[in-house]
């Protein structure tokens, strides 16, 4: 059962509905609500600066003038922020049209400008691009050009464009907030059975105006697919929920979860603005080539579950992908355990366990728990592998073992990358270590010497 504090987040996000329900944030408001747990979860759900302008639109005498007061703060910061994070977006579409270079937005800022009524409403972490993997190194250049420094510096960049699917540049790295820019060349990492058509989702894409400059975005059936296996990369319910239906409201908002809560309110927001124009049936038959069925079928059920929206039980009914296997849908819960869930075991080291197989590796933002679906990669499902290839018979057999064969040869050769530049990264960083204690020894030395005369 949901908490008070749950309900009413819930309820906030739901008076941006038409007409807005706010008999429900008023019955919470009545049944007491613990104000730093509401805004602890608020926080990791990316609320807090749409419930400054919820809360204010209120103007209920049961909040706080403390919490009103924070919030206030935290919707000014971010504000600010995404300002910031706008004029260098604008500075950069300037510079990617002069030199010719497509450019995305991918979520972020688009959403932000487009479905929500303000844009300060929806925090960002950094500014997510799409570029050709061919223009990617004159993109390096003129991101290096603006002041933004690549964080991947461990290795060469032809080893994450080979293992990867974006590098991440930083701007003003000592300043208590710097820009980040997330630059992509595909839509996932190569290791997983899903297939993205990145080149489709170009060919489809719509000239969009941000602050006069032309940059691309998704068509919206692109985007919502997209925003979907966004979500479900996070929370890894298709991966071991083999019921669907099962997933559980308790299980997104819990603060152990990966997802928040803002991700899934603007795909409603979204598919309330295109509801007339939205195409199903090309959604559907989209969701088949890309192999992404569960991971749609999954968001869209959570947020039936969270919102209870009409709009998305169609699309829940005709989405019929097949459940994961028996020993992924084992394996992620045991590891990871099953978010807000009864009688899962939270003690130190489950939760270090859970820590090491998430947390990403600097130098190959790879996570460990991926080993799980480098398995799937390597012996792909029959229909998976039809799927991609669109045969039968014979010659699904053949394409099954050039697959298999394939994919074992690039695990094979990514493995080895990675216990090398793993290998040298380390040594590097030692080198560096002794030089350092080598240069404070000498120093000082100097110092004693000094003292002694």
């Amino acid at each position: 059962m949901l908490s008070t504090e749950e309900q009413l987040l819930i309820s906030l996000a739901d008076l941006l509905n038409d007409p807005p329900r706010e008999d429900r944030v008023g019955r919470c408001l009545s049944a007491g609500v613990d104000w730093g747990r509401l805004m602890a979860l608020g926080n990791h759900h990316r609320m807090t600066p749409m419930m400054h302008s919820l809360f204010s639109r209120l103007n209920d005498e049961r909040i706080p003038e403390t919490v009103r007061s924070v919030l206030d703060s935290i919707y000014e910061e971010n504000r600010a922020r995404n300002l910031d994070l706008a004029n260098h977006l604008s500075s950069l579409a300037k510079s990617f049209k002069e030199l010719s270079i497509d450019c995305m937005i991918l979520k972020g800022l688009y959403m932000a400008r487009t479905v929500f009524q303000d844009m300060a409403w929806r925090p960002m972490a950094d500014i997510d691009l799409l570029v050709r993997k061919e223009d990617m190194s004159r993109a390096d250049a003129l991101l290096t050009k603006h002041g933004f420094a690549c964080e991947a510096e461990s290795a060469p960049r032809r080893f994450y464009h080979f293992v990867h699917f974006h590098l991440s540049f930083v701007h003003q790295p000592r300043s208590k907030v710097p820009i980040v820019v997330e630059l992509h060349w595909a839509l996932q990492d190569r290791y997983r059975v899903l297939h993205i058509d990145t080149e489709g989702v170009w060919q489809r894409s719509e000239e969009w105006s941000f602050d006069d400059r032309p940059v691309r975005i998704m068509n919206h059936e692109d985007l919502l697919i997209y925003l979907c296996y966004h979500v479900d990369k996070h929370s890894c319910f298709s991966r071991y929920v083999r019921d669907f239906s099962s997933i559980r409201a308790e299980e997104i908002l819990s603060t152990e979860s990966q997802v928040k809560l803002l991700w899934y309110l603007e795909i409603l927001l979204l598919l309330k603005q295109t509801q007339k124009s939205m195409n199903w049936n090309v959604i559907f038959d989209r969701c088949y080539q890309w192999g992404v069925q569960a991971e749609v079928r999954c968001t869209l059920e959570s947020l039936g579950k969270l919102f209870g929206a009409s709009l998305v039980q169609k699309p829940v009914a005709m989405l019929k992908p097949s459940p994961p296997g028996r020993l992924t849908s084992v394996l992620y819960p045991l590891l990871l355990g099953r978010p807000g869930s009864t009688g899962r075991s939270t003690g130190t080291v489950a939760k270090r366990l859970r820590s090491i197989l998430t947390r990403e590796h600097p130098m190959t933002h790879f996570r460990a728990v991926k080993f799980l679906d480098i398995g799937a990669y390597i012996l792909p499902s029959r229909e998976s592998v039809a799927r991609r290839y669109g045969r039968t018979g014979w010659l699904l057999c053949f394409d099954y073992i050039r697959r298999v064969a394939k994919a074992t040869t690039l695990c094979t050769i990514v493995f080895t990358m990675l216990v090398f530049y793993g290998l040298r990264a380390i040594v590097h960083k030692a080198t560096n270590r002794r030089q350092q204690l080598k240069q404070c020894g000498s120093l000082m030395q100097a110092v004693q010497d000094g003292s002694q005369q």
